[in-house]
């Protein structure tokens, strides 16, 4: 661990510490919230590992190999780190961070949804780098998860140990872990906060609503998973509902401020969602169908048995999808606690509200008959992953177990809690004997025992069962994510892909891999340009060029099985790296030039490569699939077009300003021409011709042409993010209606 990671560590640390100094329970909480962050994160990062999985340049790159935990979080190296060093890159060069001109031949970035540019947390990672931050951020994801569930808890008036109870049972639980380094963790984390806020709207507190708007304006519009943080503001919703039923002003104190995060949230939202309605993700979404009761049965059991069917360290994981998606629970203890004991009277409707939520994360998990019909109904929840409200149960859970603790310690029955936790004891054996993968990984054996652990807990009694009891829920989150959280070391790339570096950092050209050799954005992270791009969000168009090179795939590009050398030449790429020497005689072969193999794969370079501006005069129809034919072509002098164009003459293109997100060339015709920029065209571009507005057409699959009569014009391209103004204009008025609102006053009751 670097001095610059410990300082951010410790410096906001020590001052929450501070704040805390009069408060001695939370203090308290804190101490014990400190030990949870040495044991997990503090450990792999005082190795001198990362948290994350997959080294950047290791040999099985794409497949991810980690150093320890879980390797799921498969899109933090592949893809969020490399945008994010992408804006840090074009940033320090100059530039609007709008456009990557080194993913995909040039793709958005701001609007891509997982930039995190507006997401005031992601400071870490602009200052420090794309490791170094998510670092730093992961473990205020579980410093803020943790005690914003304690707070929350404190505020319904719930006595410190039960309260540490729930706060270390999500704080240090196996969903937020599971998801740490991703960016969903921060929705994980800012859960309890929201209940926390929308409770204080109820209770008429402004400042509460202003924050709550600007929390849900943030998670909604900044870039981090907002389908999960639309799911918590329904969440949020239903819970404030119930904690307001009955009276009108309570409901409306809560409905403002969720109504205000959506104008907050358009400067960020609203390129995103444009640009998403019109990519390859949005055709590929499908609409969410019925569970089989058989997945419904291996989910629910991972609430109480998390590794029944295999763990993901070790290699026993044995279903065909990640591990992750089972890594839905808080631990068995607070199972028992909530079964123990009825809430107490005064705490009856904020169990109401915490089911309530828990419900609902849990009618779009298991996709229920009747429900699923009902949310059909709404605008774009039909494309959404459902299971991204699958942190709502396990939320919930911990809520109600603390509130079960806490009406078992004002009545400390001790059987009642034993007999609950010999139950769940029970139950927890039941799976594991049944378990299809033997032997169990050392994970559930470690932790089978917990319930009857809490049993032995309660029969202690009084402050010594109330101490031991949250000791036991802490001792089981650490037990059960000691070995999920994943971490890895930086490894040197293969040779050739370092010999490609050299040759094409040289030159500055695009780059290009086939098979596995060079896997998607990968090229980005060395500072080189790659046609392909590991990117959901694709624009259509690109995703044709992908398929013309054999790369099948609506959201993420399969592998290049047939690179074209002419096609590839015309998007201006001049350097291809092979897992193998190309097939002899192969129509894609002819015009790529060996440079010999090296460790990793064989280099070619392309004897057809191109500027990516230049002038066609002539044209060819292209109606049906990418082949020989049409990579003869002579994309010198003509384009490759979806309709005539009555192209007619020729050219040439003087290039006059070439920015990511701006480009303008001078370009001389005798005859009606096409001028064309090789970038894929997505939302948010348009061109002029001599300053004045001119249609943009495709060429070459997925290129902006511009069609330019005789002479000598000014032709330029640019790019702005889909609706960024008006979505400035609605945050300005949704930040103004916070301000008024924080300022106002509301009617007591």
């Amino acid at each position: 661990m670097s001095l610059a990671t410990a300082l951010w560590i410790a410096i906001p640390l020590s001052a929450i510490h501070l704040a805390l100094r009069k408060n001695r329970a939370a203090l308290a909480f804190q101490l014990a919230v400190d030990v949870g962050l040495l044991l997990l994160p503090g450990r792999v990062l005082l190795s001198g590992a990362h948290l994350g999985p997959g080294p950047l340049h290791g040999e099985s790159w794409g497949t991810v190999r980690t150093v320890g935990g879980s390797p799921d979080q498969v899109d933090l190296p592949t893809q969020l780190h490399v945008w994010w060093e992408e804006v840090r890159r074009t940033v320090a060069d100059g530039d609007l961070p709008w456009i990557s001109t080194r993913i995909g031949g040039g793709l958005p970035l701001f609007a891509n949804g997982q930039s995190g540019l507006l997401f005031p947390p992601q400071a870490p990672v602009w200052i420090l780098g794309a490791e170094r931050g998510t670092d730093v951020m992961a473990v205020f994801k579980l410093e803020m998860a943790a005690l914003g569930c304690f707070l929350l808890l404190r505020r319904f008036g719930v006595r410190a140990t039960a309260a540490a109870s729930g706060g270390l049972a999500w704080g240090f639980g196996l969903g937020l872990v599971s998801w740490l380094v991703s960016p969903m963790g921060w929705v994980y984390a800012a859960a309890p906060w929201a209940f926390f806020l929308a409770s204080g709207c109820v209770r008429g507190r402004r400042r509460d609503g202003a924050a709550l708007a600007l929390l849900f304006g943030a998670l909604l519009g900044g870039g981090v998973s907002p389908e999960a943080g639309a799911f918590l503001l329904l969440a949020t919703a239903a819970a404030g509902t119930v904690l307001g039923f009955g009276k009108g002003r309570r409901l409306l104190r809560v409905a403002a401020p969720l109504a205000l995060a959506i104008p907050i949230s358009a400067v960020g939202a609203l390129p995103v969602l444009l640009n998403v309605l019109e990519s390859s993700k949005y055709d590929a979404s499908a609409v969410p169908q019925a569970v089989p009761a058989a997945v419904r049965a291996m989910v629910a059991s991972a609430f109480l048995a998390p590794w029944r069917y295999g763990h993901p360290a070790d290699s026993s994981w044995t279903q065909p999808f990640a591990a992750v998606a089972l890594a839905l629970g808080v631990g068995t203890a607070v199972v028992a606690l909530a079964a123990a004991a009825r809430p107490r009277r005064r705490h009856r409707r904020a169990a109401l509200a915490f089911a309530t939520a828990g419900l609902l994360g849990a009618a779009f998990l298991f996709i229920v008959p009747g429900f699923r019909e009902l949310v059909l109904l709404l605008p774009l929840f039909p494309r959404m992953l459902w299971h991204r409200a699958g942190f709502l149960p396990g939320l919930a859970l911990a809520l109600l177990g603390a509130l079960g603790l806490e009406s078992w310690l004002s009545r400390p029955r001790r059987w009642r809690l034993a007999a609950a936790a010999l139950a769940v004891q029970a139950a927890v054996a039941a799976l594991l004997l049944t378990s299809p993968v033997k032997p169990l990984p050392s994970a559930s054996l470690a932790t089978a025992g917990i319930p009857a652990l809490l049993a032995v807990g309660a029969m202690a009694g009084g402050a010594a069962g109330g101490v031991a009891i949250p000791a036991v829920v802490g001792l089981e989150a650490l037990i059960t994510s000691w070995r999920v959280l994943p971490s890895s070391r930086r490894a040197e790339a293969p040779a050739a892909v370092r010999e490609l570096g050299r040759r094409a950092g040289e030159d500055r050209r695009r780059v290009i891999g086939s098979g596995g050799a060079l896997p998607p954005n990968l090229a980005a992270r060395l500072g080189l340009s790659d046609l392909r791009a590991n990117e959901p969000v694709r624009p259509r168009r690109l995703t044709a060029l992908h398929r013309a090179f054999g790369a099948e795939g609506d959201e993420l590009p399969g592998a290049v099985v047939s690179p074209w050398a002419g096609l590839a030449g015309a998007w201006g790429v001049g350097w291809l790296l092979s897992p193998a020497p190309l097939v002899e005689g192969a129509p894609y072969a002819a015009g790529w030039e060996s440079l010999g193999a090296f460790e990793g794969g064989t280099i070619y370079r392309n004897s057809r490569a191109l500027p990516v501006v230049r002038v066609a005069g002539s044209e060819t129809s292209a109606p049906g699939a990418w082949d020989a034919a049409l990579d003869a072509t002579e994309f010198a002098r003509s384009a490759v077009v979806e309709s005539p164009l009555g192209l007619a003459g020729s050219g040439s293109s003087t290039v006059l300003e070439a920015r990511p997100h701006r480009v303008s060339a001078r370009v001389d015709c005798d005859g009606r021409c096409l001028a064309v920029l090789h970038v894929p065209l997505a939302p948010g571009w348009a061109a002029s011709v001599d300053g004045g507005p001119a249609p943009l057409v495709s060429a070459n699959i997925a290129a902006m042409g511009v069609v330019v009569p005789t002479g000598t014009h000014v032709v330029s391209w640019r790019y702005a993010p889909p609706g960024l103004l008006a979505g400035m204009g609605l945050s300005a008025l949704g930040l103004t209606g916070c301000a008024a609102l924080a300022r106002g006053k509301w009617r007591s009751s």
